[in-house]
């Protein structure tokens, strides 16, 4: 029975049911380092941009903003679409698992990936691991949001205390 609960999340060494155990510093530091490549080479292929235009050549310039590159550098929202298909269609398993994927292996910080994961853990009454989310997130969210998230987190620690 327990077998049927563990559910890889494609990034080695880590499973969903994992989380609860999470190195947290760690796991920051890989998201913040993973958001640092992904700037660095978004503003590298928009200095190409740049200089081809300040070039004159426009039509090189055109075909890099329309390239791939871009999409592949931010392609959270692609994989934020494929989570809500996949919590949408009763999958909370495979849905937390992709947009956890979204935070850690892309990178992503964005406010709706950590909302939805907490959710979903939330309903699969995986505690611990919503906490790590949570904690988490803390690092990430807007200073306006930061009370209500820490409001969570002492929910969470009650929830698991009983």
């Amino acid at each position: 029975m327990a077998q049927e609960n563990k559910v890889s999340i494609d990034v080695p060494g880590i499973e969903l049911n994992q989380l609860a155990d999470l190195d947290i510093d760690r796991a920051i530091s890989k998201i913040k380092e993973k958001r640092a490549r992904n700037q660095k080479a978004l503003d590298d292929h928009y200095k190409k941009i740049s200089d081809l235009n300040s070039k004159g050549e426009h039509e090189k310039a055109l075909a890099l903003m329309q390239g791939n590159v871009t999409s592949d550098i931010l392609s959270y929202s692609a994989v934020t679409a494929k989570a809500e298909k996949l919590e949408k269609a009763g999958k909370l398993e495979e849905s937390a698992k992709v947009y956890w994927k979204n935070i850690y292996e892309n990178g992503s910080d964005l406010p709706y990936n950590f909302k939805r994961l907490m959710i979903i853990l939330s309903k699969l009454k995986r505690k611990k691991e919503e906490l790590t989310v949570a904690k988490i997130y803390t690092v990430f969210v807007s200073d306006s949001y930061r009370e209500k998230i820490e409001r969570r987190i002492d929910k969470i620690r009650i929830k698991i205390s009983k």
